[in-house]
């Protein structure tokens, strides 16, 4: 629930700071009412900003997915 998160740049960078080097992530939002597609990929933006880089984006019914890895 990234999406309720008021400072998702903070958030990213701690789950940056506990993954191992090439550790990964998997981060699922809701689509229906909460998640645009906009704001989904603003929020990869803000994990870029921090270099977690997106690896995949696996499908998932109804919800929006990435998969961020630890450069």
């Amino acid at each position: 629930m990234i999406h309720e998160v008021p400072d998702q740049k903070k958030f990213f960078e701690e789950i940056k700071s506990i993954l191992k080097p090439n550790g990964i992530a998997l981060i699922v939002e809701p689509k229906l009412f909460h998640v645009s597609k906009g704001a989904f990929k603003e929020t990869i933006m803000k994990a870029k900003e921090i270099d977690l880089e997106p690896v995949e984006k696996p499908r998932m019914f109804l919800s929006r997915a990435v998969i961020l890895e630890k450069g």
